[in-house]
């Protein structure tokens, strides 16, 4: 790895994030050790889910309409274990997410509506990563986190009283090129938790996933040189580095 030129933004000295996922059940999967670690902490933790979650089904045993109101409230109760604050919705219809200034303006409104030092997403560069609303998200995300400083970016926000606000990092989770690693040993048993609270998604194939997450953790551990032990693999980065900046990948 390159010597950065930039200073390493310490995730766990945080006092408040903006978690950014594509559906209901993103933020657990990906970093609910993390989150529930840093909100035990005094860490204020909001979600921001971009999607409304109503194609997430193998079945048609339930249609999409009431689908969407089971899987905000599974939401609810998995926020509610890991420690998080508030939720707020976008409501794009899940699958036909896609990149827009419109999107990207309502991530940037909740963002310069909580001012949150750090924000959490989805990789949008993770290689092979077939789902467009986990591109998608990850990558306005991104842009509403670097942009989110400069007044005339969306300057409709200041008739509604808002103002320009920097995000000092970024915290990719679900990573190919992570730069962090968060022991989230004491944490894990949470974010199983929080993630089957998401049973609509994962009620008749628990068993497998959770183990799954399990043997990621362990994982992630192992590449962090943990003895043993569990952690979450993250790849952070300051705001500044989102820009002209051709040693990212590496940092």
């Amino acid at each position: 790895m390159n010597e950065s030129i930039f200073p390493k933004f310490d995730l766990n000295s945080a006092k408040s994030a903006l978690v950014v996922q594509a559906h209901p059940d993103d933020a657990e999967i990906g970093a609910g050790g993390t989150i529930a670690k840093l909100a035990a902490r005094g860490v204020e933790i909001n979600y921001l889910t971009v999607t409304d979650g109503r194609a997430g089904t193998h079945t048609r045993t339930v249609y999409p309409e009431q689908l969407v109101p089971i899987r905000r409230a599974e939401e609810q109760a998995a926020m509610k274990v890991l420690g998080a604050k508030n939720a707020y919705w976008l409501d794009v219809r899940d699958g036909e997410l896609e990149p827009s200034i419109s999107v990207r303006g309502g991530i940037m409104r909740v963002i310069r509506t909580l001012k949150p030092e750090v924000v959490i997403t989805l990789d949008p560069w993770l290689p092979y990563e077939a789902h467009p609303d986990h591109r998608h998200a990850g990558m306005m995300a991104s842009e509403a986190a670097l942009l989110s400083q400069w007044p005339y970016v969306h300057s409709e926000h200041y008739s509604e009283g808002l103002q320009s606000t920097k995000v000092q990092a970024i915290a990719f989770m679900i990573t190919s090129k992570p730069n962090t690693f968060i022991d989230v040993t004491d944490t894990f048993d949470k974010k199983l938790s929080a993630v089957k609270c998401h049973w609509s998604q994962f009620g008749d194939s628990w068993s497998n996933f959770s183990q799954l997450l399990r043997v990621q953790a362990e994982r992630d551990a192992k590449r962090a040189g943990m003895s043993g032990g569990l952690a979450e693999a993250l790849k952070v980065l300051s705001t500044a580095q989102l820009h002209v900046n051709q040693n990212a990948e590496y940092e």
